[in-house]
């Protein structure tokens, strides 16, 4: 009897089998792995934003700015969007009161979760929005009783593309002003 070359049906099954098993597990790792990658991606960009909050505002309220004028807290009758701190200047100026006074504000808009500066360009009236964060779901300020500190608390959160959180910080800080 003459024998024929290659592979019984059997044979073929259990390769198939064998096959499908690896091809899964590739497929799972690899799953597991886009996964932790975008989470990873997700909480590197909440440290780069809470980094760019603290020292910005460390930089505008303890080095530019002499004097708070208001800050309005977050409270159950306001709008997380009035949350704001007022900071106003005397700078030398050669004119006859011998100081020009300049007005800034940061702001926290809750629509398009962002803290922004605003301060005036010139004396025309213009104003410069600066974004200072982004990704922020709740920002709140106050003053520090019988101290020259401002207290800060900011939740930030990374979405994903369909709307889904994929990683949620929190940070709070404390600024002096002069």
């Amino acid at each position: 009897m003459e024998r024929r070359r290659g592979f019984s049906l059997t044979e073929v099954l259990v390769a198939m089998a064998v096959s499908s098993i690896v091809l899964l597990s590739v497929v799972v790792v690899s799953n597991l792995s886009f996964k932790m990658s975008n989470q990873l991606k997700a909480s590197m960009e909440l440290d780069s934003e809470i980094v760019k909050l603290h020292t910005s505002i460390q930089n505008i309220i303890s080095r530019q700015w002499t004097l708070v004028a208001t800050i309005s807290e977050i409270s159950d009758l306001q709008a997380p969007s009035e949350s704001s701190i007022t900071l106003i200047s005397n700078i030398p100026a050669n004119n006859q009161t011998g100081w020009v006074t300049a007005v800034s504000t940061i702001t926290y808009d809750s629509e398009s979760r962002a803290l922004i500066y605003i301060l005036p360009k010139d004396d025309s009236g213009a104003l410069i929005n600066s974004i200072i964060a982004n990704n922020i779901d709740s920002f709140s300020v106050s003053l520090i009783p019988d101290t020259d500190y401002i207290k800060y608390d900011a939740t930030l959160t990374y979405y994903s593309p369909s709307s889904l959180p994929i990683a949620q910080k929190h940070t709070e800080g404390a600024v002096r002003f002069y």
